[in-house]
């Protein structure tokens, strides 16, 4: 049957977890010899390969995911956000089992920590133990019963594994591995946000400054509307003049002339 993969999250730069990490695996050899675990953590990364990515494909593998809880895991933003909230939400959604391994002390109890379960079951750290072997002795213990769980809901996690993975695949934004080309596009995508938003605000702009000049030309047109209007009426309502022609003009002075010789004759007869 295939081992349970077992991953361990610690602060890499910290010896002194290092050093319990260690000392956890020695006491987990039995269950690697008889093929029931595998167990990975960040020093087994093959020299010149993507650790970032090596390590989001293990832990996306993992069936258990054992956090070394310190002050120095809690101030590593990578361990704390990428690899502990990762874990937390593969628990939340059925995909593996979480146990947080207390360390050195520290207070876990306005953390996303507090709510998984946490080893040795009696709520000390390892550093409190005077015997520090009874201190592995508990954690091994409850992992093994671990792995015993695990093994027997291994259909319905892996179906939830696949749900869960798909899931981020078409809604999250891979963020995980920060990158210079992922920061390029994102600023790429806000240029392009900030200049929509500056056109429009022009188009706005312009738009209101055309509004006055619009109305005022409307208003003109209408105006000269009206007068054309009032121009056509007076036209139309006044009578035609009747025109004489010169020769019509000059044959009625004639005649009046005339006229006037003969009543002026007749005068002096």
């Amino acid at each position: 049957m295939q081992p349970i993969k077992i991953f361990c999250s610690y602060a890499r730069g910290s010896s002194d977890d290092k050093k319990y990490l260690y000392e956890l695996e020695k006491h987990l050899d039995p269950l690697k010899r008889q093929g029931q675990i595998e167990l990975w953590h960040a020093h087994k990364i093959v020299p010149g390969a993507d650790e970032n990515r090596e390590t989001l494909d293990q832990l996306k593998q993992a069936d258990i995911i054992l956090i070394f809880v310190s002050s120095d895991f809690m101030s590593n933003d990578y361990c704390y956000d990428v690899e502990g909230m990762r874990a937390i939400e593969m628990e939340d959604a059925g995909v593996a089992y979480v146990r947080v391994i207390r360390v050195r002390h520290i207070d876990l109890e306005n953390t996303p920590f507090g709510c998984c379960q946490a080893l040795p079951t009696n709520g000390k750290f390892i550093t409190q133990y005077g015997i520090k072997q009874e201190a592995y002795l508990d954690i091994v213990q409850d992992i093994k019963e671990v792995v015993r769980e695990a093994y027997d809901s291994r259909p319905l996690r892996e179906t939830n594994r696949a749900r869960f993975n798909a899931t981020r695949n078409n809604t999250l934004v891979k963020t995980d591995i920060p990158s210079f080309t992922s920061f390029k596009v994102n600023r790429r995508t806000d240029d392009i946000k900030l200049e929509r938003h500056t056109d429009d605000l022009k188009r706005a702009r312009q738009t209101d400054e055309l509004k006055p000049r619009k109305q005022r030309r409307r208003a003109r047109i209408e105006s000269q509307l009206v007068v054309n209007e009032l121009v056509e009426h007076e036209f139309i309502l006044a009578p035609p003049k009747k025109t004489i022609s010169k020769t019509r003009r000059r044959g009625r002075k004639t005649v009046a002339q005339n006229s006037t010789r003969h009543s002026t004759t007749a005068a002096l007869m």
